[in-house]
């Protein structure tokens, strides 16, 4: 999937130098270009790829990989915990089929116990914030403590 903007929703290249608050010497060599080559950019509009270049450097272009990752922090989140309760779903259903055996023989497979692991330093992990849902019932945990935020 292409994440570059089509050119109806770029800036304007003007708006992106004057956005990143460097001087035009810097964004020159930046862009591999001289500053005369660039002021003629700002006023008549550059080439593509230079345009692209600025964009994902701009606010504009971090604010749109922040957006994206936000989204897939959300995603991957709810695939996790769905995962989980996949997984404790599978559990139960493997405990009643073992209480329903009557008469076991010598060599009847078991099963055992739901594996257990050691959550002493694992952090609760809650459906992200700004989803729009309500408070989600579920929770799991991650091996590594949260970063206090």
């Amino acid at each position: 999937m292409f994440r570059a903007p089509s050119p109806a929703h770029l800036p304007p290249f003007d708006l992106m130098c004057q956005d990143l608050g460097l001087p035009p010497a810097k964004i020159a060599r930046y862009l591999g270009v001289t500053e005369r080559t660039l002021r003629r950019w700002r006023h008549r509009g550059a080439p593509r790829a230079a345009h692209l270049a600025l964009y994902w450097e701009s606010r504009f272009g971090m604010s749109a990989l922040e957006a994206e990752r936000g989204n897939l922090i959300a995603h991957y989140h709810a695939l996790a915990a769905m995962r989980q309760r996949e997984l404790h779903q599978a559990w139960r259903m493997i405990a009643l089929m073992e209480a329903e055996r009557s008469d076991p023989a010598a060599n009847s497979p078991f099963l055992g116990d739901e594996p257990r692991w050691d959550d002493s330093d694992s952090a609760d992990i809650q459906a992200p914030q700004g989803t729009g849902r309500s408070a989600c019932p579920y929770t799991y945990s991650l091996p590594f403590p949260r970063k206090a935020g």
